[in-house]
């Protein structure tokens, strides 16, 4: 039998449920109902945790409706960390219930010949150029699997060549690129351009292709599961270099990683390139509308949210603004965009909708999940165009040539 860490009661115990975070909970807007609340919810995994309350259906659909978007965490006055007391309740709730299909798929995912699996599929999909067929069938509209494979990445984009140094500079020493285990998967285009972007720095990246952060397993309730790919992580992480992440979900557990080690060397990809932008580069123009799509984990755990807006400011002759003025989450939430579809879907209309009204041509994100839930949604959509790209990649198209 897995060991279970204990329910943070403490913790749990800040909350003096004044309903301070309920007007920026996405999920409590969007059912009104109580349990789908922060506060709901904290109660609910105390009388889990005390015994009072029984590992139900009804108490699994609250808890899974979470989006864990931790919105509610910067507007609490009692500073009561939501995330670590939802992992610990979802942890209890998974050793009180029968394993679910999700829990079984994400070890597959970040299992390395899951990651050799996804890879080949992503491979094939974009080599018999599916996906243009596939929605003009209607086939991304047909069940789990058209859901599934809506969420594809539908062609490669170019790698980028080595970019040039904006000046001459010494070496700026090793940094180490984490991936992430879905990133060089799913986002290859993406990996090469923070190589190449980090090499015109002057940084000489090594990359960690593969290594799982354990924030899927965590989050899901597999706290065992988690635990030991953050522990793997760790290892694999050692030494002093800066640790760099692409993505804003592995970014985040990294930022809250058990060795501070890890916390302490930590940075987003794109806040390490703010930070060292080089005085006197001009990027190239783009004559076209940019929305960004900053996700909760940027917003809310990284708290790097105007790093977008920065890049934004970067481009010459873009038309840049904010996909969504609300800033709520667009519904992918890590597993949530599979395991809960038509919830996922109901987060994501607001997003689609503002894309109608406003017409972009690029829509900006550092998030895999956000990005490949945005491109599904836009996919299924059938009528919206835009490309969903990340913004290193942009970065890196729009780099100053000699």
């Amino acid at each position: 039998m897995p060991s279970l860490p204990p329910f943070p009661a403490a913790a749990a115990d800040q909350c003096v449920k004044c309903g301070l975070c309920l007007p920026h909970c996405p999920s409590y807007t969007l059912t009104g109902h109580e349990g789908d609340s922060p506060r709901g919810r904290i109660a609910l995994m105390q009388g889990l945790a005390e015994g009072r309350l029984a590992a139900s259906d009804r108490l699994q659909q609250h808890l899974d409706g979470c989006l864990g978007c931790r919105a509610c965490e910067p507007v609490c006055p009692a500073r009561v960390p939501y995330g670590q007391i939802l992992d610990a309740g979802r942890a209890q709730l998974a050793m009180a219930r029968p394993a679910r299909w999700h829990r079984a798929a994400l070890r597959g995912l970040t299992h390395p010949l899951g990651q050799r699996l996804l890879q080949g599929l992503r491979w094939l999909w974009q080599t018999l150029r599916l996906a243009r067929p596939a929605g003009a069938l209607g086939l991304f509209r047909l069940g789990a699997l058209g859901r599934a494979a809506s969420l594809l990445p539908a062609a490669r984009l170019p790698q980028p060549a080595a970019l040039p140094a904006p000046a001459a500079s010494a070496d700026r020493g090793e940094v180490l690129l984490f991936t992430g285990c879905t990133g060089a998967a799913l986002e290859p285009e993406t990996v090469a351009a923070t190589e190449a972007l980090l090499s015109a720095l002057g940084f000489t990246p090594r990359t960690l292709t593969g290594l799982c952060c354990g924030a899927l397993q965590t989050h899901a309730g597999d706290a065992e599961g988690g635990a030991a790919r953050a522990r793997a992580a760790g290892d694999a992480l050692a030494g002093d270099a800066p640790i760099i992440s692409i993505g804003t979900g592995c970014g985040a557990q990294l930022q809250e990683h058990p060795m501070a080690s890890v916390r302490e060397r930590h940075v987003d990809a794109l806040q390490f390139i703010r930070r060292h932008w080089p005085e006197g580069v001009t990027l190239q123009p783009l004559p076209q509308r940019v929305a960004l799509h900053v996700a909760c984990s940027q917003r809310n755990v990284l708290r790097s949210g105007d790093d977008l807006a920065w890049l934004g400011r970067q481009i010459p002759q873009a038309a840049v603004f904010a996909l969504d003025a609300s800033g709520r989450c667009c519904g992918a939430a890590g597993h949530h965009l599979l395991q809960l579809p038509d919830v996922a879907d109901a987060h994501l209309a607001p997003k689609l909708a503002a894309m109608r009204d406003t017409a972009p041509q690029w829509v900006v994100s550092n998030n895999i999940g956000c990005s490949l839930h945005l491109a599904g949604g836009l996919r299924r959509d059938g009528a919206l165009t835009p490309q969903v790209i990340h913004p290193l990649v942009l970065l890196a198209r729009l780099w100053p040539r000699r």
